[in-house]
């Protein structure tokens, strides 16, 4: 079942570069937490910066994540890549 996929303390990050960037510009993280029952367990932030040397700052979390992510729950909520 997807439930079961990922045991509970995963921790999943994806680090995205934007078209021609040399930099990464977005990191979105999923973690999966013990008493957490929502979305099975998953808390999820994303977080982008305009440069090389700007900080980082929070550009989604929560239910705008989960809107997107409900898609797959049958996978336990995460995206795969197809190799």
């Amino acid at each position: 079942s997807g439930s079961s996929r990922y045991p509970l303390g995963t921790v999943i990050v994806k680090d995205i570069r934007r078209p021609g960037a040399r930099f990464v510009g977005v990191v979105a993280v999923m973690r999966k937490l013990a008493g957490v029952r929502a979305n099975n367990g998953w808390q999820m932030i994303e977080y982008s910066r305009p440069s090389a040397t700007s900080r980082f700052t929070v550009l989604a979390q929560g239910q705008l994540c989960f809107s997107c992510h409900v898609q797959v729950k049958a996978r336990d909520y995460v995206f795969t890549r197809r190799r």
